[in-house]
């Protein structure tokens, strides 16, 4: 199949994503074109597929009529949306699923923006409604999304979310210890991803005093940008003299970070508040890392398999969960392989891949009775 990827910001977690999401795609014997961001992150990094510069930031008029000329051209069988740039963006989309012959599908990462504004529902709606598919990442999302908009269950497919880690070769355990200086035999800890209230990281600064009382020289790495007008509790950092037991990088991280981050963590612990799927689970699982997370919902955790799940902002049922896992090495070893068979098995990208290419086989060769 000809397939159209667009993923118009061209930066972040979600251009990786895309670019691993095209690279398993071509693998898999299919002609694929990227169409991204003028000032494309990863234009240096070596790949199989075509790619298209076309968005610009911020968005310009012309985009539309340039991204008609683009399809129109290509005559692609799917073009996939992974985001829109904006919420008027969503009207262009769907005149564009209603007036041409265009494949379109849509990727929601979320099924409504983090941050949300009265007209978002109205747009989105709109362009639900006149996709021919809609991808998202649990069956969570799709109940939440059967519950909002008024749409067909079988539009909305649910395939996994692939990691969007980029790395040829990670360190290992040792060697990102060396390189944070890092004892062997200390106890690692690791929060990974953006920082806001909803993500829970001051919860876990809270539990940390609590798991230094076993093990006093334990580390928790904090790596990932804060959110606008979010802050770590830095009061409670001084009261309870965490600085000697803390790591923190509060940037955008790449990829070598990340792997450097992960290698060197015992456990990666998520302790969400409001969130319905996480890209950070299936990078710990690519490195064999158990997740301690607290959203029911989160489908990724296996709970007592892979990790464990806890009570949302119970601060002594967390800890618990951590020390079950610092404690017992059989328990961790077992949950380490266990994480990394259900990465092989489920996320990785040749699976996600696979599963695109069934959701795309629906549309263009659909059963008779359809």
């Amino acid at each position: 199949m000809d397939i159209i990827i667009c993923e118009p910001s061209g930066h972040g977690k979600l251009s990786h994503y895309s670019f691993q999401l095209c690279q398993a795609l071509f693998q898999l014997g299919h002609q694929i074109t990227l169409v991204t961001s003028e000032d494309y992150e990863l234009s240096g990094v070596d790949h199989s597929f075509s790619l298209e510069k076309i968005f610009s930031t911020p968005l310009a008029p012309p985009i539309y009529s340039n991204l008609n000329q683009f399809f129109q051209t290509h005559k692609a069988n799917i073009v996939h949306f992974q985001w829109v740039p904006s919420a008027p963006f969503c009207w262009y989309l769907s005149l564009l699923a209603r007036g041409t012959n265009v494949n379109l599908v849509y990727t929601a990462h979320n099924v409504l923006p983090h941050q949300r504004r009265f007209y978002h529902k109205y747009f989105f709606g709109s362009l639900y409604q006149n996709v021919s598919r809609l991808i998202v990442h649990s069956d969570y999302d799709k109940e939440q999304m059967l519950k909002i908009f008024s749409l067909a269950p079988a539009k909305i497919k649910v395939v996994p979310v692939g990691s969007s880690l980029m790395i040829n070769n990670p360190p290992s355990l040792n060697e990102a210890r060396r390189g944070l200086g890092i004892g062997i035999k200390t106890p690692v800890l690791l929060f990974l991803g953006y920082l806001s209230r909803s993500k829970g990281v001051n919860i876990l600064l809270e539990a940390l005093p609590k798991l230094r009382q076993h093990f006093p020289n334990i580390i928790l790495i904090i790596a990932g940008q804060p959110v606008k007008g979010f802050s770590l509790d830095y009061k409670l950092i001084k009261e309870q003299s965490l600085e000697k037991n803390l790591i923190l990088d509060l940037d955008y991280l790449p990829s070598e970070k990340i792997a450097k981050y992960l290698a060197a963590s015992d456990v990666v612990v998520l302790p969400y508040q409001k969130i319905n799927q996480s890209p950070i689970i299936p990078m710990a699982y690519s490195f064999g890392k158990p997740v301690v997370t607290s959203i029911k919902q989160i489908e990724q955790v296996k709970d007592g398999i892979t990790g464990y799940m806890v009570t949302p902002g119970d601060i002594e049922e967390l800890a618990a969960a951590i020390q079950k896992i610092l404690l017992n090495s059989e328990t961790k070893e077992k949950m380490s392989k266990a994480a990394l068979e259900l990465y092989k098995n489920h996320y990785s990208w040749m699976r996600v891949a696979s599963r695109h290419i069934q959701v795309y086989e629906e549309i263009v060769f659909p059963p008779k009775s359809e």
